[in-house]
């Protein structure tokens, strides 16, 4: 529990559960609130302590002071009509719960004139209105709505929803509203009150969206965010001390900038550092190739390794520009910023990439040692090295610059295969959990347990048509980015299913071959060098092409099959009290598709069938040519 001493300015600390950084972020609040930001200090006036009901000051009069919110007394000024001081009573109980160290203002505690009530919201950053029913008719509301809107205070707006307790009628709250006050109506969304403790909370949270903003310290604390913060985090997220928004792990961010991937919001050291890998990889990319032309040496064992080597660089660049592509693309940033709202999804997902950087960092350095057992000897020999004595010292310095590059760019080559591949099961995860906060729109109680809590039960849920109608429009949001974001990620997948379709043909004649011996002029390099079998068994083990890489990046589209699974699955467990609105709901999911579905690459779990032989046939077939070598030793 913080202590007063150590409290931080509100919208650092609450204005993060809706947005905290970014002009997104404050577009989406201006059109939302005009400017309103959630408080500490609240002025709370049921209207005892207005001496006249009538105001002969309009809300256009220059007679009341226009404070800057950050010269303000208070953070919020609640105002309410008689029937609804039960429920004003209560918020001045909760808040204290919410807000730690908050201060609370009783009218009881001031005096009873007009001048207290018009300080009290000219000094007030919000103006917290709890509407009843019959409170637009109400002189005394009228009066106040007028000092505010003449203050050019902030609006923000609670409906009771309480029928015993005075639940009002919009639409006739609008009708009896003097035409001079209808703007609050118009610029202002009504935010649902529920009395109950365990749906309290979402009411605070939409409040928090509705809260005055102090945009230089928003931007400030931008800044500061960004310069110490390397990778993406969520805007959403409730944050404090034992809740950190971000995205990737720290074990993850460091494992990426090391090998060369940037993050969003790294540091120039990192870009840097980023730039000189992608040139290194082409230097490498340019060496291999040259071994086309140079098959003297240990250091060579077949063209079919060599290919597959230099086919290998140009995809590794493409990676690691789709992905800084999609990471720094406006659907990432919309989907952290305006739609992910479930904490304990992102908190799964962050443990997920911790285990899984730490397995893919293991792999990183097996596979490397394993390549530089099978490489480097034969590079740094005699043959090489006693060549650069020579007249013609090209093969020495060949070899000894294959060596050096060796050293370095297996580490960097496995790093940014598996980190990419990383990110991109984490977009996927994303994408997933902005279609699960949708389901935030259908019921508080979905948006306070969790969906996975909620579908645990078989409990019916009173869904009313408006609540149905936002889910819909948010889901279709979320939707679209989703789909948006898959096509966007798909270069790399299409590629190298174009790739291993083209490669069915050798592999093909290779099976034909049959597994038998027979001559092979590779057979009398193996018995001359010990390393290159073990170059031999680490190709297959670690070739994207037909080893165990190629299967990670191939059958990496069918994780959505799972996700989409998971959704449906959840929609089928959903039950309403209003079958219809049911029937409607179930009918709308079925026409989303959530597959990755990208022109022929349909991952679908029928097409798993189809592609999984494809894998097995080249892999069968390299497989194949290694045993025929092998044998004939």
């Amino acid at each position: 529990m913080r202590t007063l001493s150590k409290w931080s300015p509100p919208w650092t600390r609450y204005g993060t559960n809706r947005a905290r950084l970014g002009q997104e972020r404050r577009k989406s609040v201006k059109k939302e609130t005009k400017d309103g930001k959630l408080g500490f200090e609240p002025f709370i006036d049921d209207g005892k302590s207005v001496g006249s009901y009538k105001s002969s000051r309009t809300a256009k009069s220059s007679l009341y002071p226009n404070i800057p919110f950050k010269d303000c007394k208070w953070d919020f000024f609640l105002c309410c009509t008689p029937p609804g001081r039960k429920a004003v009573s209560a918020l001045y109980d909760a808040l204290p719960e919410r807000f730690e160290g908050c201060k609370l203002w009783l009218d009881e505690q001031h005096d009873s004139t007009d001048k207290t009530l018009v300080d009290g919201i000219c000094y007030s950053r919000n103006i917290l209105v709890f509407l009843t029913h019959g409170s637009t008719s109400d002189a005394k509301w009228q009066h106040q709505m007028r000092v505010a809107i003449g203050a050019r205070r902030n609006f923000i707006l609670l409906g009771e929803t309480d029928e015993m307790q005075g639940k009002p009628s919009i639409d006739e709250l609008i009708s009896k509203c003097p035409s001079d006050l209808k703007s609050i109506f118009e610029s202002n969304l009504i935010i649902p009150y529920f009395s109950d403790p365990d749906f309290r909370s979402v009411t605070f949270e939409k409040m928090c969206r509705a809260q005055w903003v102090d945009i230089s310290e928003e931007a400030e604390e931008s800044h500061h965010i960004q310069k110490h913060r390397k990778d993406l985090f969520y805007k959403l997220f409730p944050y404090d001390e034992d809740t950190d928004p971000a995205v990737f792990p720290k074990n993850f961010v460091s494992f990426a900038a090391a090998v060369g991937l940037p993050l969003p919001g790294v540091s120039p050291r990192a870009t840097r550092w980023s730039l000189f890998v992608r040139a290194y990889l082409v230097v490498c990319m340019l060496l291999c190739s040259m071994r086309f032309f140079t098959p003297q040496g240990p250091g060579f064992l077949d063209y079919l390794s060599i290919a597959q080597l230099v086919a290998l660089h140009p995809v590794l660049l493409l990676m690691i520009s789709v992905t800084t592509w999609v990471l720094g693309s406006k659907e990432v940033k919309d989907l952290l910023e305006h739609q992910i709202e479930c904490t304990k999804e992102g908190n799964r997902l962050r443990l997920k990439l911790e285990r899984l950087t730490l397995v893919l960092g293991a792999l990183t350095a097996v596979f490397s040692l394993w390549g530089w057992i099978g490489y480097l000897p034969g590079f740094w020999t005699n043959y090489y090295l006693e060549s650069t004595q020579d007249a013609y010292p090209f093969f020495g310095v060949l070899g000894i610059l294959h060596g050096l590059a060796w050293f370095l760019s297996l580490p960097l080559v496995f790093g940014i295969f598996f980190a990419t591949l990383l990110v991109a099961f984490a977009l996927q995860e994303l994408g997933y959990m902005g279609l699960v906060s949708a389901f935030d729109e259908l019921h508080p109680e979905i948006a306070s347990a969790g969906l996975e809590e909620i579908t645990a039960t078989s409990a019916g849920m009173n869904v009313k048509d408006g609540d149905l109608y936002r889910f819909q429009v948010r889901y279709l949001q979320c939707w679209n980015l989703y789909r948006r974001m898959q096509w966007k990620a798909s270069i790399p997948f299409v590629l190298f299913w174009v790739a291993e379709v083209c490669l069915l043909a050798w592999s093909i004649w290779s099976i034909v071959q049959g597994f038998e011996p027979i001559a092979d002029e590779r057979a009398a390099r193996f018995q001359a060098h010990w390393h290159l079998p073990v170059r031999l068994t680490w190709l297959v083990g670690a070739s994207p092409w037909f080893g165990v890489a190629g299967y990670m990046i191939g059958l990496l589209p069918w994780g959505s099959s799972f996700y989409a699974n998971k959704i449906m699955t959840a929609s089928n467990r959903l039950f309403f009290t209003n079958t219809n609105l049911r029937s409607c709901f179930l009918s709308f999911m079925h026409d989303f598709e959530l597959e990755f579905r990208v022109l022929f690459l349909q991952a679908v779990p029928w097409t798993l069938l189809l592609s999984l032989p494809i894998l097995l046939v080249n892999s069968l077939g390299y497989v194949a040519d290694v045993v025929r070598l092998f044998r004939a030793l």
